[in-house]
């Protein structure tokens, strides 16, 4: 069984003492997340997509974007906690080198999907318009204006977290070690603002800015953990810790369910009035919540987050989620019978994004950072 990791403020590494590149749950969180995103699209798509108002419908479209919301936590608190590593080992932290890790890590998995897809669809194999080609190469599908289509549409959560961390990385410059309670003040705004709409009853635009504010709530609940989740080993040796994350695991089970009746029921007020002010507020904190305890756990969770199927899925899981689409889409998205509706190639497709794609990316970024710290420890020694 592999040691579950643990964060320090210095350094990732894990519980047995050797350094690990990756965060070995926080990858296994990541294959549970893109699972459900994948369960999700294919039972809506191929089963339920003649019913979309339906429970059954809704249940599952909730843990599919769920499986997403968890995503962007997970994201929010890796992002975080390497800029904050960056900081103390360097004392400094640079915006130029956080921008170009970004764009190493997203865009090239990323256009080679685009690019792919273009050619789908000038073959005629796929309905998908340029247009929604277009605002998905600027990530500018979670706008409420373009209506992307099916084969792109997804990319509506790379837009909400590039356009996230185009303003983090300026925030941490600016304001230092004021910076957790900047984070702090940001999440209670965003965790508010669909409450104060709801009580005060704005419409129009206001609910297009509540929209992206609870999707951000959830990178930004991710930050927070990074900020201050080393506190959440103290409740490790709490003796009712595992009734306390049984009860937050149920919170968030009823919170998905009361989702999905106010969306299948929309009459019934009681689901609306209990979706929009429970719902915003507490899942972003009760998944950052479960996410930061299982890092500081030995239990069957994390055993299960550590065996190799989980790890591996949630290894290629960013190439996964971009390729799922292709092979998931509902029958009549494909030009005639084809290939594209067998739904396991998703896998290989994934598999050789990420070996010959997303790793040399990444792996280029490092060179270009261990390059760029070399010369500026030169310079400092001259």
């Amino acid at each position: 069984m592999r040691p579950p990791v643990v964060f320090s403020t210095s350094k990732l590494r894990a519980i047995d003492g050797t350094n690990r590149g990756r965060i070995t749950v926080l990858d296994g969180w990541r294959g549970i997340s893109i699972m459900l995103v994948v369960f999700g699209h294919l039972i809506i798509c191929r089963h339920l997509n003649q019913a979309p108002f339906s429970l059954e419908y809704r249940v599952i479209d909730g843990l599919a974007t769920f499986g997403v919301c968890m995503f962007f936590v997970i994201s929010g608190l890796i992002i975080t906690k390497l800029a904050l590593r960056e900081q103390d080992s360097s004392g400094s932290f640079s915006a130029l080198n956080f921008y170009r890790r970004r764009f190493l890590r997203i865009v090239p998995p990323y256009f080679l999907y685009l690019s792919f897809i273009l050619l789908l669809t000038a073959s005629g194999a796929i309905r998908q318009s340029y247009t929604g080609m277009l605002w998905a190469a600027g990530f500018l599908c979670n706008l409420p204006q373009p209506e992307c289509g099916w084969f792109v549409g997804h990319s509506w959560s790379l837009a909400y977290e590039e356009q996230f961390y185009l303003v983090f990385p300026l925030l941490i410059v600016c304001l230092g070690r004021r910076m957790p309670t900047v984070i702090c003040v940001m999440l209670a705004g965003f965790l508010g603002l669909p409450v104060l709409r709801y009580m005060l009853h704005l419409g129009g635009s206001w609910y297009a800015v509540c929209h992206a504010t609870f999707y951000l709530s959830f990178i930004c609940a991710g930050a927070l953990l990074a900020t201050f989740g080393d506190r959440l080993a103290e409740l490790g040796a709490v003796r009712h810790i595992k009734y306390i994350a049984c009860f937050v695991g149920l919170l968030l089970i009823g919170l998905v369910l009361l989702e999905a009746l106010s969306r299948a029921h929309p009459d019934i007020r009681r689901y609306q009035q209990g979706r929009m002010l429970l719902v915003p507020t507490l899942e972003p904190l009760c998944i950052a919540w479960f996410i930061g305890i299982s890092l500081h756990a030995v239990n069957w969770v994390t055993r299960s987050l550590n065996s190799w199927l989980v790890q591996f899925i949630g290894m290629i899981s960013y190439s996964l989620y971009l390729w799922q689409q292709l092979f998931t889409g509902e029958l009549s998205d494909y030009v005639g019978k084809s290939w594209l509706t067998f739904a396991p190639l998703m896998i290989v497709f994934a598999t050789l994004s990420y070996y010959f794609i997303e790793r040399p990316a990444a792996r280029f970024a490092k060179r270009i950072a261990g390059a760029r710290s070399s010369a500026g420890r030169v310079r400092q020694h001259a």
